[in-house]
């Protein structure tokens, strides 16, 4: 299951400025650090972000960077709620 968020102009709320998408994910905790992993299940909750695209029009003006705080907080609720180990990326 995933989220998508999308930013868009006050003005015209029609027009994709840029996106990115959250899903729920499993990761295997042979994959952290020894320490983080310390006491944890073989297989862990995570979440991943998924896509993270900014329109051609507004590339070059750090709008991705911009839409990364709001995720990573999204990331941290998260965690402090319901436990999950972090994030991880499937973007190339």
């Amino acid at each position: 299951m995933s989220r998508t968020f999308v930013a868009v102009p006050e003005d015209t709320p029609s027009v994709i400025l840029a996106y990115y998408a959250l899903t729920l994910t499993e990761v295997d905790a042979s994959a952290l650090s020894p320490a983080s992993r310390k006491k944890l299940p073989r297989i862990v909750p995570g979440l991943r972000l998924g896509r993270l695209a900014v329109s051609l029009e507004q590339q070059g003006k750090r709008l991705g960077e911009l839409l990364l705080l709001p995720a990573m907080e999204k990331v941290h609720s998260v965690r402090e709620h319901a436990g999950v180990v972090g994030v991880c990326s499937s973007m190339r």
